[in-house]
């Protein structure tokens, strides 16, 4: 896939955005997620939020499995680097 701008990615007209628009959007170290055809763009987490939502992650995972058994939602669709609701 070519490397594009923004502005090259960005749909025509006013219509929702799709995941193949989603697809065109620039590795730019960006987080890119489409929530009901709208784009949301953030910052990649710093280091200090990863640490935090590790240890977070580490200590309720010891919590939840002394009591049930977590399981992952169904409705996601996971891709290496997007998650986007089934459908």
């Amino acid at each position: 896939m070519a490397v594009m701008s923004i502005a090259e990615a960005w749909p025509a007209g006013a219509r929702p955005f799709t995941v193949d628009d989603l697809d065109r959007m620039p590795e730019d170290g960006k987080r890119y997620e489409l929530i009901d055809g709208e784009l949301t763009v953030s910052p990649a987490p710093v280091l200090a939020h990863q640490f935090a939502l590790f240890e977070l992650s580490s200590l309720l995972r010891e919590g939840v499995l002394r009591t049930s058994t977590p399981y992952r939602a169904g409705g996601d669709r996971q891709r290496p680097h997007r998650t986007l609701p089934a459908g």
